[in-house]
């Protein structure tokens, strides 16, 4: 269900780029309606739950693979999942209602962002009830900077300067260091299970590397 939720979000954002894109061509009969900041915004809106759906997925077939308290945990992390979807599809009328404040100047409210820190956190809790390995927790580390990312844009401002400053370290903290982090755990942990290359192989050849450039 995420990962199909996660493609459409996909399709979606793509459609909202290109219609913040058109309104530069000339005549819009949305320019009232939908104006180009917030085409704007929630096309980034939809970008930034395409990644975290798509990653939060990724490391519930993870813990589904690997998970040692299946019977125990299948039921919450499926419960979790739902309610991740209707987040979004809350998230995502939001931006249609031009609801701002929140997310990194992306047009959602602060409750929005709230709710969706929780559901990170709660998600964390699952995955690492999971005793995940090396690979998935680097998915969920991934998902901890996410998490920091959207807590810094709810932590209240004094002053312009330091809005700004908790802006870009949540940004940095989603975009360069979570959302990076994550799809590299996910990324090792496809490798390993799908590739044909076998450990013991890799790590003869990493020996043999070694050795011949002493």
């Amino acid at each position: 269900q995420l990962f199909a939720l996660a493609l459409l979000l996909w399709l979606a954002s793509i459609g909202a780029a290109l219609l913040a894109a058109i309104k530069w061509a000339g005549t819009d009969p949305l320019a009232t309606s939908l104006p180009f900041h917030h085409a704007n915004s929630l096309a980034g809106l939809l970008a930034n739950l395409t990644v975290l759906t798509g990653l939060l997925g990724g490391g519930l077939y993870i813990a589904a693979a690997n998970g040692t308290h299946e019977a125990k945990n299948a039921g919450a992390l499926k419960l979790a999942a739902k309610v991740w979807i209707a987040l979004a599809v809350i998230t995502i009328a939001a931006g249609l209602l031009h609801i701002g404040g929140g997310w990194n100047e992306i047009a959602i409210s602060p409750l929005m962002s709230a709710a969706a820190l929780v559901m990170l956190v709660i998600f964390v809790g699952l995955l690492l009830a999971e005793r995940p390995d090396p690979a998935a927790a680097l998915v969920i580390i991934g998902v901890v900077f996410a998490a920091l990312g959207l807590l810094l844009d709810l932590l209240p401002s004094g002053d312009m300067q330091l809005a700004t400053m908790q802006n870009v370290l949540g940004q940095g903290s989603i975009n360069f260091i979570g959302y990076p982090l994550a799809g590299i755990g996910l990324t090792f942990w496809l490798a390993r299970r799908y590739s044909n290359v076998s450990l013991e192989w890799a790590q003869d050849r990493k020996s043999t590397r070694l050795n011949s450039s002493h």
